[in-house]
This record gives C-alpha cells, sequence and structure tokens, in this order.
C-alpha cells in the first residue's frame, strides 16, 4: 500500500510538473508574442511618420517654388508695365 502511494504521488508531481512548464511556456511565448506586436507597431508608426514628414516637406517646397514664381512673374508685370496707368 505504501509503494502505490508513493507512486502515486510522483504521479501527481510528474503531472503537476508538466502543467506547469506547459504554461510557463505559454506565458513565454505570448511574452515573446507582445514583443514583436509592441515592435511592429512601433516600425509601422515610425514609417507612418517619416512618410507624413517627407510629404509635408515636398507640399511646403512646392508651395514656396510657387509663391516665388508668383512673385516673380508680379514684377515682370510691374516692370512691363511700368508708366502703364492702364495697368
Amino acid at each position: 500500500m505504501k509503494t502505490n502511494t508513493i507512486i502515486a504521488s510522483v504521479i501527481v508531481l510528474i503531472i503537476a510538473a508538466m502543467v506547469y512548464n506547459f504554461i510557463r511556456i505559454d506565458r513565454l511565448e505570448e511574452s515573446a508574442h507582445d514583443q514583436q506586436c509592441r515592435s511592429d507597431s512601433e516600425r509601422c508608426t515610425n514609417q507612418c511618420e517619416h512618410t507624413r514628414d517627407t510629404s509635408f516637406a515636398g507640399i511646403q517646397l512646392e508651395r514656396t517654388r510657387v509663391q516665388f514664381q508668383l512673385n516673380l512673374d508680379l514684377l515682370q508685370c510691374m516692370a512691363d508695365n511700368l508708366g502703364n496707368q492702364q495697368a
């Protein structure tokens, strides 16, 4: 009877250890997955911010170019019509 109790206790301990290891491994995998998700999210956010900043800089550059051209055209118009009261 004592041998059966010892064997049963050992089996229970083995099962408990297996359950504990399974839960621990599952948590480690979940933690690694969470870290990967955070890394992917940060990379995506950085790419989006870079694209936004690049687009904004391009738009600002084009606005500056257009404004410069308009000022040149205005000066040319004023020079062409200097002394012309109807202009």
